[in-house]
């Protein structure tokens, strides 16, 4: 049922979109919700406009909505009444009752709220709210942003609601007409956590004060607010929140001794994507800006990727690995849509930045060594071995692998010492010099000596049992040859 009244309502237009985004599927509405409201702060700062913001926070949502206000919203809505019938006995069988040690009430039917975890729970919330909105977006007309671009004076998400307007006797009519309808449906706002942004020509303005149910609203200039996952100070940018995300990041690659994934690109690439593939007219129109710094530029890096995604559909499929042609099934850019759409860009970009890594490694003769392993010294080793081993010995072979030892040709490199050669032979020394290319070392036999000494010490073991004389000992197990009697044999 609620996937079908969702349905019904959105492909009626009885929900305008481009105000409320709560609950409506394949509509990314906290994102889209916070990019336009930062970008009408943002232009009104720029282009010296005036513009009011106010964010109110409804007390106790899902528990304060009347069940009369949903039958309302489903008469408003034209709902089939089997559907207003079989409603009114769902929310007729909420009860409660209080017991105390000595005494339990009767069982009393609650007027008011609806279920938290129930799946129709959300639209029904949306269509209360939605008669409230459409009840006071009159009071009010679009805010100027400037260029010939104009946003809705209100936006919500659920139970997050936002004002914005361009003139403040609008903004407080429009307050005050929301104040009365909420009141009228025995609902309120919190004005403690509500807060209030005021530009005047560009510039913060703390002396006005707006006020909802009897009380002033907080400005953000007095404490910060943070509305759909993004933070609103009377400072207007984006600096101190840059700073903190700094501060995390590094505290966070430091908890996981650094982090090899570059999810920056890829979800700069997903809120353009996400944008550009928005329905709601205001947000095409508007465009906002999205930052991504001077080396990179996220539109062209998705434009890039939407071609090389063309490009392969032309070319087809193509043999990259021992699997046989039509093993793997190929996703093409023409045959895709919406959210498949944004995963191939993502993906495209993702593998565009895997080349660029391969392409800089390549051109590290060093730590790049591992996109070519000819020269590698080479040594299998089991994960037991590895197991036992000290932990100096499996550095020096990780650093041998890489050339990273300290032998004199990278230590020139390093800037420790001046003269790359080697005191024995005088050539260059490198670490696979060092380990088996020194003439002087190999004449001398110093690439052999420890395995010579284990040797020597062993014939001299040998050498001295075998100048003894000892006695057979009965008690040691005897070893027979195949298909010989056991006791015609001697011990060895």
């Amino acid at each position: 049922m609620a996937s079908r009244l969702t349905k019904y309502l959105t492909e009626n237009g009885y929900i305008n979109t481009s105000v409320q985004k709560g609950g409506i599927p394949g509509v990314s509405g906290c994102l889209e919700h916070a990019t336009m409201i930062w970008e009408a702060i943002q232009r009104a700062k720029s282009e010296k406009l005036n513009l009011d913001v106010i964010w109110l926070d409804l007390a106790n949502a899902y528990g304060s909505v009347p069940h009369q206000m949903i039958q309302l919203a489903l008469r408003m809505y034209h709902v089939p009444e089997d559907i207003q019938v079989m409603l009114d006995d769902y929310f007729s069988g909420f009860r409660m009752r209080f017991s105390t040690n000595s005494y339990t009430t009767d069982w009393i039917n609650l007027e008011i709220g609806i279920a938290m975890g129930c799946t129709i729970s959300p639209i029904l919330f949306v269509m209360a709210m939605e008669v409230i909105l459409k009840a006071s977006e009159d009071s009010a007309g679009p805010a100027n942003l400037g260029g010939g671009c104009y946003m809705p004076s209100l936006k919500a998400f659920m139970d997050d609601t936002t004002i914005i307007c361009s003139k403040e006797d609008e903004t407080r009519r429009m307050l005050e007409r929301l104040d009365v309808l909420m009141a009228w449906c025995r609902m309120k706002f919190k004005p403690k956590k509500s807060r209030s942004l005021s530009v005047r020509k560009g510039k913060i303005d703390a002396t006005t004060i707006f006020t909802v149910a009897s009380q002033q609203i907080p400005t953000v200039s007095q404490e910060p607010v943070k509305s759909l996952g993004r933070w609103y100070d009377s400072s207007m940018k984006d600096t101190k929140r840059g700073l903190e995300t700094v501060e995390l990041a590094t505290e966070g690659l430091l908890a996981i001794n650094r982090c090899g994934l570059q999810e920056y690109k890829c979800g700069k690439a997903r809120l353009l994507s996400m944008l550009e593939d928005s329905e709601d007219p205001v947000l095409k129109t508007v465009q906002p800006t999205i930052k991504t710094g001077r080396k990179w530029k996220v539109v062209e890096a998705v434009d890039e990727a939407k071609e090389c995604l063309k490009i392969k559909e032309v070319i087809g499929q193509i043999q990259t690995d021992r699997k046989g042609l039509g093993s793997s099934t190929a996703k093409w850019w023409s045959k895709a849509e919406g959210k498949e759409k944004r995963d191939m860009v993502i993906n495209e970009i993702r593998i565009n930045e895997d080349s660029r890594r391969v392409q800089k490694a390549v051109q590290q003769p060093q730590k790049g060594q591992w996109t070519n392993w000819d020269n590698a010294l080479q040594k299998s080793l089991t994960w037991n071995e590895i197991w036992h081993m000290v932990p100096l010995r499996i550095s020096f072979l990780i650093r041998s692998v890489y050339d990273l030892l300290p032998s004199n040709a990278n230590l020139v490199r390093w800037g420790k010492i001046e003269d790359p050669t080697c005191p024995l032979c005088q050539g260059r020394q490198t670490t696979e010099h060092v380990l088996s290319s020194c003439k002087i070392a190999l004449s001398q036999g110093r690439y052999t000596w420890r395995h010579n000494r284990a040797l020597q010490e062993l014939a001299a073991i040998i050498s001295t049992a075998k100048g003894e004389t000892t006695l057979p000992n009965t008690n040691a197990l005897i070893f027979t040859q195949r298909e010989a009697p056991s006791h015609g044999t001697e011990g060895r």
